[in-house]
């Protein structure tokens, strides 16, 4: 897009939009222009309706993920471009309210005990413990910690705006431990590996995953690889070198809907787990 995209960007930056949005918005006008291989500035409503339409039926794309993607076109042409007319009746999707996966208290410490690093337990606890966003745990500072009044400041969260959390007495405990043992330098809480600035959200994310899957492991039925068998958990014959290479079913039904069969090391036809 070039010059084109720079404008965006600057009209981005004039609106004051995070800089995790605007690379979204970025993104999804440069997947645009690319999809008609011309400058979005030769394209009208037509191909606006078409795109989005190919996006739907042959990309499959969630209506989640279609509100970004037209979000960012019609601020290309309504903003940048200065022709709303083109995306004047491009409507949002209905997005479905589906209700959360909320951990229980026992899963979140089962999760929590499986990272051996302190950083990354640490920052997560205050996320399960204050319900922070991980990206807000990461930019915390030493100084967001208020231990009077038992409340942590969230310095420029979602949409820029600042707010208090919960400070409970647990989580205050394991933050002074964690400053004993680690003494984080100055400013932030949690320091990545760049001296100055917080640990990036993508390697908390990458750390939290191994766990929560091995925690998820101990409660299911599990396929090694390409095997036509089932197991247990605790079965011997699970290869332990690959959490990638392991599939999950909820139910030994789930399991053997898959054509399946049960294992005849460990049977969990006859020991199933308990529900």
């Amino acid at each position: 897009m070039g010059q084109l995209r720079d404008r965006m960007d600057g009209d981005l930056r004039l609106r004051g939009l995070s800089e995790m949005t605007r690379t979204e918005y970025l993104r999804c006008a440069a997947h645009f222009a690319a999809y008609y291989r011309v400058s979005p500035g030769q394209l009208g409503a037509e191909d606006v309706r078409s795109y989005l339409l190919h996006l739907v039926e042959e990309q499959h794309f969630s209506p989640s993920n279609m509100k970004i993607h037209i979000a960012a076109i019609k601020f290309l042409f309504s903003v940048t471009l200065n022709r709303p007319e083109v995306v004047d009746r491009v409507r949002f999707p209905k997005v479905p309210q589906k209700l959360l996966d909320i951990p229980s208290p026992t899963e979140v410490a089962a999760v929590l005990s499986e990272l051996t690093s302190p950083v990354y337990r640490t920052l997560l606890f205050c996320a399960y413990g204050s319900g922070l966003r991980v990206s807000e745990a990461c930019n915390l500072c030493v100084g967001d910690i208020d231990s009077k009044r038992m409340v942590i400041i969230v310095r420029n969260g979602k949409g820029g705006r600042d707010r208090y959390a919960m400070l409970s007495p647990i989580l205050l405990d394991s933050l002074r431990t964690f400053y004993r043992e680690v003494r984080p330098p100055q400013p932030y809480l949690f320091q990545g590996k760049v001296a100055g600035k917080p640990i990036p959200v993508e390697g908390v994310q990458t750390a939290r995953k191994p766990a929560d899957f091995r925690v998820r492991r101990e409660a299911m039925y599990i396929r090694d690889r390409d095997d036509a068998e089932y197991c247990l958990p605790t079965c011997g014959t699970l290869s332990r070198r690959s959490l990638a290479g392991l599939t999950l079913f909820a139910s030994r039904e789930c399991a053997e809907s898959c054509g399946l069969r049960p294992c005849t090391t460990c049977r969990p036809d006859l020991h199933p787990l308990p529900r």
